[in-house]
C-alpha cells in the first residue's frame, strides 16, 4: 500500500496547477493548448488513486473527504498548490482527532472514528449547504 499511497500523493501534487487551470473555462483552457478532456481524466485518476487507497486501508469515514477540503479551502484559498497539501495534513489531523475522542471519551469502550465523525460534521455539513444553497439561489 505504501507505495501506492506515495505516488497518488506525488501524482496529486504534480497536477495543481492543471487544476488551477480547469478552473477557468473550457473556452479558455483550450485556447492555452490544453485538452480538457485529458486533463479530467489525468486529474481524477490522480485524485481517486490516494482516496481508494485510504478508503482501503482505515475504511470509508462518514463527511470525511465532504468536509476536510472544504474547511482547508476556507482556510488557505482556492489555489490548488497550497491547498492539496494542507488538505492532506488537516485530514490526517481530523481523523487522528476523532479516533482519539472514540478511544477517550466512553473508557472502557470505544466509539468508532466513524460515529465520531458523523456527530462532529453533521451540523457543518448543513451550514455549508445552508450558505451554499443561499449563494447561489
Amino acid at each position: 500500500m505504501k507505495p501506492y499511497a506515495v505516488v497518488g500523493l506525488v501524482l496529486s501534487t504534480c497536477v495543481s496547477k492543471r487544476c488551477d487551470l480547469l478552473s477557468l473555462e473550457d473556452k479558455t483552457v483550450c485556447s492555452l493548448g490544453i485538452n480538457v478532456n485529458c486533463s479530467g481524466l489525468f486529474i481524477s485518476f490522480a485524485a481517486c488513486l490516494p482516496a481508494s487507497i485510504s478508503t482501503a486501508v482505515i475504511g470509508p469515514i462518514s463527511f470525511l473527504e465532504l468536509i476536510v477540503p472544504h474547511i482547508a479551502r476556507l482556510l488557505v484559498g482556492s489555489g490548488h498548490r497550497m491547498l492539496i497539501p494542507y488538505t492532506m495534513i488537516l485530514g490526517a489531523f481530523t481523523f487522528l482527532l476523532a479516533d482519539t475522542l472514540g478511544k477517550t471519551t466512553a473508557q472502557p469502550y470505544e466509539i468508532s472514528a466513524s460515529v465520531i465523525m458523523s456527530v462532529a460534521v453533521a451540523p457543518f455539513f448543513i451550514i455549508l449547504l445552508r450558505r451554499t444553497v443561499k449563494k447561489n439561489g
